[in-house]
């Protein structure tokens, strides 16, 4: 059997992560890893026994790396992703592909051109769970409000964690929208969006210390959808999400007990969350 061969650009928590699988799946390998910081590149190269490369044109460029695994501070995906795909090398990169509606169908273009596979990070959508809610949502009719709030609290210093610098990770909808992504996959298409945001000590710089971000969401096929995030604030409960249709609803909330539930005229059901 022919492996696949990655090659890993990036040495933060989600590298070590996805290096991690790459290296328990049997249907691929690890061949290199890459990264802006000697520091930390050299260290999860150590710790998965591959070569370190300081420049990540040369993980690219590499003949034993068949595809590239994107795993760098958001500004950076749409350059490294083209170049990887220019290479002839596949793509797997976090999310967002891109920071700008531009860069996003350059790379989509790419893809036609090159005929190479990229992958963006949205794996919330191969989840059980979600797989779950998208076998039943059918049970409760046409789709007429659906809500999702997500959350992420930070014990770090703010001002030190890329995540709260607009200029590196991007405006918090990115994070709000990529989070949301199974309200997309589980409605129908979007026909229109209005989106809000509220920062607490913005500078001019783009650094915040927390901040919380609104989308209203129209469905072509009718219904309307809400997505909140928030950044930096401690949110007791979790993250939630509720689908109300023409029949019942669905509801799902992290936490404990991490269930699904499903409520119809006829019935509630109520399913514990799989592991």
């Amino acid at each position: 059997m022919n492996l696949l061969r990655f090659g890993i650009i990036g040495s933060g928590g989600m590298a070590h992560a996805r290096a991690e699988r790459i290296i328990k799946n049997p249907r691929s390998q690890l061949t290199c890893v890459a990264s802006r910081n000697p520091s930390t590149g050299q260290v999860l190269a150590d710790a998965c026994g591959v070569p370190f490369l300081p420049d990540w044109r040369s993980l690219i460029s590499h003949a034993h790396v068949d595809a590239v695994l994107v795993a760098t501070h958001q500004n950076t995906h749409a350059l490294m992703c083209l170049n990887a795909l220019q290479g002839g090398k596949h793509v797997f990169t976090e999310s967002p592909m891109a920071l700008c509606a531009d860069d996003a169908d350059a790379l989509i273009q790419c893809v036609r051109d090159t005929n190479r596979i990229l992958r963006i990070g949205h794996t919330s959508v191969l989840h059980s769970v979600h797989t779950i809610m998208k076998q039943e949502i059918g049970k409760i009719g046409k789709i007429m409000f659906a809500v999702m709030h997500v959350h992420w609290s930070e014990d770090t210093d703010s001002k030190q964690n890329v995540a709260f610098q607009t200029e590196v990770s991007g405006h918090p909808f990115f994070m709000g929208a990529t989070l949301a992504f199974p309200l997309f996959d589980l409605c129908s298409e979007v026909a229109w969006i209005d989106a809000y945001s509220s920062f607490r000590n913005l500078d001019a710089a783009g650094r915040f210390d927390d901040c919380v971000a609104t989308m209203q969401i129209g469905f072509a096929q009718g219904g309307i959808g809400q997505v909140i995030y928030a950044r930096g604030l401690s949110q007791p409960g979790g993250g939630r999400r509720r689908f109300v249709g023409s029949l019942g609803s669905l509801e799902f909330r992290d936490g404990d007990p991490n269930v699904l539930k499903i409520s119809t005229a006829q019935v509630t059901c109520v399913y514990p969350s799989p592991t």
